[in-house]
């Protein structure tokens, strides 16, 4: 076990297989690439790893997915050039993650939750009597949810880039992260179509309809072949390759199959949506059963019936 890491936290030891694995890279695989004809590969592996940092920084306005990558990202710029506009813009974002705790400085493991905070909040406050009194709060709520929607797709040829659409998608925090994720996308979606049954007077002025039309073809598009809904990308590995998982703290890094809460809304969609959808609803429903056979624990069971 890794110094650094206390026996609480250990939930997923690495296999002895991986220990084997990943100190022969170390002690063999990375000495032969360090000379010719070796080194020709690696210096090419890492131009292709610096442009995919740079795409990934662009387009995240050097927020990052999170802030493992952020921090790696960084030091890769960093690594680059010191003196490179990369870096420079790098170094404001880091605050995005920090806050002060009262033990001294954490960083957080997202750059926030705004979107999927005011989404819920939202939801709340319209399930209540009381949207005339919050109608202020909704007001601001709205305008957040509409900012925060992301307009457009990533530039260029998304295959080559590893990324999925993402016009329409809400993040999990803000706009400048930008990452589409199935489940925020669903949430943001109820709530704005909550707002657009309320006077513009009260809430301003609803979303227009094509950005409604963009976030559902979004959430449709991240449909796995087993049923079940994806959360930022469909699913492109398969589960034997979590046997290589470098977290030690959680399950399921490396393929992620499905959203539970994204799978479980779709079921919810009104009836005479079905049959524009033919074998969705069915797909969707043998998962959620699939899903509660897989883990039929507490957490499992209130994540499926909460939804």
């Amino acid at each position: 076990m890794p110094p650094y890491l206390r026996v609480e936290d250990l939930y997923y030891p690495h296999p002895l297989v991986q220990d084997i694995l990943w100190t022969s890279l170390d002690k063999v695989v990375e000495p032969i690439l360090m000379h010719w004809p070796g080194k020709k590969l690696r210096e090419k592996a890492l131009r292709t790893v610096l442009e995919h940092v740079h795409y990934e920084d662009e387009n995240t306005r050097y927020i990052c997915i999170g802030p493992v990558n952020k921090v790696l990202n960084m030091l890769c710029c960093w690594v680059e050039d010191p003196n490179s506009e990369a870096f420079k813009l790098h170094l404001p974002r880091i605050f995005d993650f920090l806050w002060l705790a009262e033990d001294g400085m954490k960083m957080q493991g997202y750059n926030g939750s705004q979107l999927w905070d005011t989404a819920f909040c939202v939801q709340a406050i319209i399930s209540t009597d009381l949207v005339e009194e919050y109608g202020p709060t909704l007001r601001k709520a709205h305008a957040y949810l509409k900012k925060s929607q992301v307009l457009e797709d990533c530039p260029g040829n998304l295959d080559y880039w590893y990324r999925h659409i993402s016009k329409g998608a809400w993040p999990f925090s803000t706009g400048d992260h930008g990452w589409p994720i199935s489940d925020c996308t669903a949430e943001g979606l109820k709530a704005i179509l909550l707002l657009s049954k309320i006077p513009s007077e009260i809430v301003g002025e609803p979303l227009d309809a094509k950005q409604l039309y963009d976030a559902v073809n979004v959430i449709l598009s991240l449909q796995n072949g087993d049923g079940g809904f994806a959360t930022y990308e469909l699913t492109r590995s398969y589960a034997w390759l979590e046997v290589l998982r470098f977290i030690l703290g959680s399950a399921l890094c490396l393929a992620i199959t499905h959203a539970t809460q994204t799978t479980i809304h779709l079921i919810n969609l009104p009836v005479y949506c079905r049959p524009v959808i033919p074998g969705l609803f069915h797909l969707t429903q043998l998962t959620c059963v699939k899903i509660y056979y897989m883990d039929p624990s507490i957490g499992s069971l209130l994540d499926i019936f909460c939804f």
